[in-house]
């Protein structure tokens, strides 16, 4: 039996085993990029793409990369997107602004067999869609809650759906520090985020391809005033350089942690999130001497009657387990009624 709840001050606390379980945050040293990330005008789709963010880090792949960039947001192309647009090009890249909504499976179906219409393939995903709106708690509606939760909650979910069968180099969420620091006057966000990190770790364990959420702190950059970065400074925290930022999104794909947490604060607020700062997670570099002994080699793509074919003969081997299964409980002498459940859930299918 399990119990789930926020402990007093505010962390969350499980009841597990007779014990109880609290969740901790351990600094680590990611160790730099061995491997490519990021393609030489490779093609990422960044939903959430014209906010802060978004715009930050399509500037630094622009810059570094030559990336072709895919835009999705359910605003119209207007004037003030178009010179965001036009700033990432004259600095190297390509955008493509698609009107979409990421919580609506159609939109976003349609979305992604345009990317592939005028670029061939995806090579990486970013969610980086935020929905924020500042209030205490007596001041929330219904409705404003379901804005706010909706790209973390609904678009996430959608969005997984419709690209895990893509052959992507990696899936990135862009989450907040607000899943550890529960803002009273962001709880929406901060319930979002905490569902996207919680999603994102089961998606990452059947995904064919990299996943990783990082929560980060309040990024800086060119577009931050002073008074917002004399606000962080009064509250403990730093902005992040969005140089910085990229680094970490770099490192976090090329490492085996599937979630990073990526924050400029004093001692004492680390603290408060939960930081134990007597344990260290430690990287253990890849022994790279057998893999470069070996001779390079890859899979070629399958077609797509032999996906069809091996889907076929899982089901099929699915549904003989399920059989091997119910005859084996039967031999067992199972009552009869729970056998007749059995039947039920086994082979309903078959």
């Amino acid at each position: 039996m399990e119990y789930l709840w926020a402990g007093c001050s505010g962390e969350f606390v499980i009841w597990r085993d007779s014990r109880f379980f609290g969740s901790v945050l351990l600094p680590i040293h990611l160790l730099s990029a061995e491997r490519r990330v990021f393609r030489k005008r490779g093609v990422y789709l960044l939903v959430g793409g014209a906010g802060r963010v978004g715009r930050e880090l399509s500037l630094l792949l622009a810059e570094r990369f030559q990336a072709r960039l895919v835009w999705l947001g359910r605003r119209e192309l207007d004037e003030k997107l178009r010179s965001y647009i036009d700033k990432i090009e004259s600095a190297g890249g390509e955008v493509l602004y698609l009107q979409a909504d990421v919580t609506e499976s159609d939109s976003l179906c349609r979305a992604v067999r345009e990317t592939k219409v005028h670029w061939g393939e995806i090579h990486g995903v970013f969610h980086a869609a935020v929905a924020l709106e500042d209030a205490s708690l007596d001041q929330w509606s219904a409705e404003g809650i379901l804005r706010v939760l909706e790209p973390k909650t609904l678009g996430t979910c959608v969005l997984v759906d419709t690209l895990r069968n893509e052959g992507l180099d990696f899936f990135v969420f862009l989450s907040s520090i607000q899943s550890f620091l529960g803002d009273k006057r962001q709880a929406a966000y901060a319930i979002g985020c905490g569902f996207q990190d919680t999603f994102s770790r089961v998606f990452a364990k059947s995904a064919r391809f990299p996943v990783r959420t990082i929560n980060f702190g309040y990024w800086g950059g060119g577009e931050s005033s002073e008074d917002a970065r004399s606000f962080l400074s009064a509250i403990g925290y730093r902005a992040i350089p969005p140089v910085e930022g990229l680094e970490a999104i770099i490192t976090s794909v090329a490492s085996p942690e599937t979630q990073v947490v990526m924050v400029k604060a004093d001692e004492d607020v680390l603290a408060s999130l939960g930081v134990d700062f007597g344990r260290r997670v430690k990287i253990v570099g890849v022994n790279r001497g057998l893999e470069q002994a070996l001779p390079a080699s890859s899979t070629p793509p399958l077609a797509q009657d032999q996906l069809e074919n091996i889907r076929c003969g899982s089901m099929a081997l699915e549904r003989l387990g399920r059989v091997g299964l119910l005859a084996a409980f039967q031999r067992m002498s199972v009552s009869v009624a729970a056998v007749n459940r059995l039947t039920w859930w086994l082979c309903g299918n078959v």
